[in-house]
């Protein structure tokens, strides 16, 4: 008979092995298939079907077929981790990648002279220590041009050369005839 309860002899049962079908052909037990989700990936029949293909990212819906990095493998199929996008086919992290900023290919502008990071999905703009940020690019708190303030000119009346020091205009040298008497 090739009933799996009575196998060959009545109540002889055939047990599965785990998550897997088991058949009885010619009144022997065999191993019939892998239950919905499940695969044998090692060909190991004695340890039944060991793989959740529906979750496991190196046997992601069927045996071998790995997520990739920052994937996980979720009802049989590869998807970012939470919190990660898919952008061009490589998960990123939108709220700290400053070359994929809140939107896939939204690259923070990098100031002159400068650094950009993203942080909390927004593009933040960064000069190193001692320069102000004017107009896309990084500049001396000493620029006369540009002196404590964006576009602040140093344009101090009789002045050959004007300076600008903590953010204020002084003086360095005078036209002939003319002399600093504020200090």
């Amino acid at each position: 008979a090739n009933d799996v309860n009575n196998c060959s002899a009545c109540n002889n049962r055939c047990t599965p092995a785990v998550n897997a079908y088991v058949s009885c052909r010619s009144s022997a037990c065999e191993f019939a298939g892998c239950l919905p989700g499940y695969a044998s990936c090692d060909s190991n029949l004695s340890n039944g079907c060991e793989i959740n293909t529906q979750s496991n990212a190196s046997h992601c819906g069927a045996c071998n077929n790995a997520c990739r990095a920052g994937e996980v493998c979720n009802g049989g199929s590869c998807q970012c981790a939470p919190g990660m996008t898919s952008c061009s086919g490589t998960c990123m992290n939108l709220d700290i990648d400053p070359n994929n900023c809140a939107a896939c290919g939204n690259r923070c502008v990098v100031p002159t002279g400068g650094s950009a990071s993203c942080s909390a999905g927004r593009c933040q703009m960064a000069c190193p220590s001692g320069s102000i940020l004017c107009g896309g690019a990084c500049v001396s708190e000493r620029d006369v041009n540009n002196c404590g303030a964006c576009g602040r000119v140093c344009d101090l009346p009789n002045t050959v050369v004007a300076t600008c020091i903590s953010g204020a205009c002084g003086v360095a040298t005078c036209f002939a005839g003319y002399a600093n008497c504020d200090g």
